[in-house]
């Protein structure tokens, strides 16, 4: 495990940009390149496209997610070698176990920056959002490889070296994260509105999810929430841990610690106990089953620093 207790405050690289008409583009300062590539938001995910060794590819931003993988759906009508191995994805699947049928090499090409390279794993799920169609996921091992700011209000992602995390700290908060393989931790202070019950927790930061906060049921009575179901908004909440029932609460103030910034609103209790995350790689379980998921994080502006094991929050445009 990575942890940040020795992070510096490197804070934010903030450059004036080049924005092209389509695709990606390149920042104008000279000696420190980066790419920027446009996200869409659809459902409160993040989805990007990149250019890969088997053409572009619609990927959902999902640092839940332990590495990258690609759907079936994205090799019809091409011609790919696939080194055929069924893998059970232990902990991605909520109480179903799911299954990959095998892995491919992929490399996510930049202008003016090194490759990404991978071992994509094939998936069987279902390749679309809605509407809307994307062709896989864009995992953890990618932000663990550069320095990425993800800005979501301004609909784009910056990708940098990861050696080039540096600013002036007065354009971040440092929020001190836990980076392991398999995710990121941050601790969250939470204060329920209808109870005024305080509570300390750590959550894993799963852009995948569309939820702003999920929490295990032994939150509920510091919820306000009965054991017995139904005593609140029913809602399916998707998050690494699979599918989960649960019950909307609003008027929760969430904080990430290391940061002032709050957001107040409805998260997600969930009604039963949930399956702990555990690394479909390593075969290990994180202690914590809070989630802390797109709703949240499009609200701010974040720089992920895997060379310093730190994690930024832009303070807000005055």
């Amino acid at each position: 495990m990575r942890i940040s207790k020795f992070c510096k405050n490197i804070a934010i690289f903030s450059g004036s940009m080049l924005i092209a008409s389509a695709g990606y583009s390149s920042p104008t300062e000279p000696g420190n390149p980066s790419v920027i590539i446009p996200i869409r938001l659809h459902e409160e995910r993040m989805f990007a496209e990149v250019n890969t060794s088997i053409g572009h590819l619609i990927m959902l931003i999902d640092t839940g997610s332990e590495t990258t993988h690609i759907y079936n759906s994205a090799f019809k009508g091409k011609e790919i070698s696939i080194h055929r191995k069924k893998t059970e994805m232990i902990g991605m699947g909520g109480a179903e176990k799911s299954y990959s049928s095998g892995s491919v090499p992929l490399e996510i090409t930049f202008p003016a920056l090194d490759s990404f390279h991978t071992r994509a794993f094939i998936d069987n799920f279902i390749t679309d959002s809605g509407s809307f169609q994307y062709d896989g996921i864009l995992g953890l091992d990618f932000f663990a490889a550069y320095c990425v700011a993800l800005d979501a209000q301004n609909g784009r992602m910056e990708v940098q070296s990861k050696d080039k995390c540096v600013g002036e700290p007065s354009n971040s908060y440092t929020v001190p994260v836990q980076w392991t393989r398999q995710a990121i931790l941050i601790p969250l202070r939470m204060k329920f509105g209808s109870t005024q019950k305080v509570i300390s927790t750590t959550a894993i930061l799963d852009t995948g999810a569309e939820t702003s906060v999920m929490l295990p049921n032994q939150f509920r009575a510091d919820a306000g929430l009965s054991r017995d179901p139904g005593t609140a908004a029913y809602v399916k909440a998707t998050g690494v841990n699979g599918t989960v029932d649960g019950d909307l609460v609003d008027g929760v103030m969430t904080r990430m610690k290391g940061s002032p910034l709050t957001f107040t609103g409805k998260v997600v209790v969930a009604r039963d106990r949930m399956r702990p995350h555990t690394s479909f790689l390593a075969g290990k379980a994180l202690r914590t089953q809070t989630l802390l998921g797109a709703a949240f994080v499009k609200l701010v502006k974040l720089k992920f620093d895997p060379a310093h094991d730190c994690l930024y929050v832009y303070k807000p445009a005055n």
